[in-house]
C-alpha cells in the first residue's frame, strides 16, 4: 500500500495494428498511452498505488489486446494475474504476535509463542517468511512504552509459526518488571504483553 505498482503489456502483432488494453481496472489504477519499451514491443503501462482501504485485499485482474483500427478488432487472449496489496510497514506478514509462555527460572527468563500470519499470504509466502528470522526486543511494562529490559534477539520459526526464546537474561537494575511486552522491530511491528511466572514478589507491576 502506499507504492506505485507498474506492469509493462507488451504486445507481438506482426501488422503493428495500434490496440487499447481490455480490463477491469481497481479503483484509482490506470493504463498509459502506448509507448515503445526497451524490448522493442509496442506497450501500454498498467499503473496503480493503492490506498488505505484497499490493503490486505487479492486482486485477480485479467488483461486482453484489443485492435482499435482494423476493421477485424481482434483481441488477444486475456493473461490473468493477481495481485497482494499488503498494509504499510515493515512486517504486513505478521497479523499477531502471540506470547504463551513467558517464565523466570533460575536467573533467566523463557519465552515462547508464535506468529499468526496474513491471511492472504500464498502457501509458498507463508513457508519463505517462517524459514526467515525476526528480531525481538523486550520492554518493560504492558503498554510497550517501557524501557528496554534485555538485548534484542533474533528469533526462528518452526513450519506452524512456533518460536521459542531461551535462555533470555534481564538487567537486576531497573527494578525487575511483572511484565514483559515483546515486539517484532522494525515499522508496524506487532507486538503482544506477557505476565512473567515465577517473578520475585518486588516485581514492578
Amino acid at each position: 500500500m502506499g507504492e506505485e505498482l507498474l506492469i509493462p503489456l507488451s504486445v507481438t502483432d506482426q501488422e503493428e495494428d495500434e490496440f487499447t488494453i481490455i480490463t477491469k481496472l481497481p479503483l484509482g489504477a490506470t493504463i498509459s498511452d502506448p509507448r515503445t519499451a526497451e524490448n522493442g514491443l509496442p506497450t501500454r503501462d498498467f499503473k496503480w498505488t493503492p490506498t488505505a482501504g484497499q490493503e490486505n485485499r487479492i486482486y485477480s485482474l485479467k488483461f486482453a489486446a484489443k485492435e482499435i483500427r482494423d476493421k477485424k478488432a481482434l483481441s488477444s487472449k486475456p493473461v490473468a494475474v493477481k495481485i497482494h496489496v499488503w498494509p504499510a510497514g515493515d512486517h504486513a506478514q505478521v497479523s499477531k504476535l502471540i506470547v504463551s509462555t513467558a517464565k523466570w527460572s533460575a536467573g533467566s527468563l523463557t519465552l515462547k509463542g508464535k506468529v499468526a500470519l496474513n491471511k492472504w499470504m500464498l502457501p509458498t509466502e507463508k513457508t519463505e517468511y517462517l524459514a526467515s528470522t525476526e528480531t525481538i526486543s523486550f520492554v518493560a511494562g504492558i503498554n510497550g512504552k517501557g524501557i528496554n529490559i534485555g538485548t534484542s534477539q533474533q528469533i526462528t520459526f518452526d513450519p506452524k509459526g512456533n518460536w521459542t526464546l531461551s535462555p533470555v537474561t534481564l538487567p537486576e537494575t531497573p527494578a525487575f518488571s511483572c511484565n514483559v511486552t515483546l515486539q517484532i522491530e522494525g515499522e508496524n511491528g506487532a507486538k503482544a504483553t506477557k505476565k512473567i511466572a515465577g517473578t520475585p514478589k518486588t516485581c514492578e507491576k
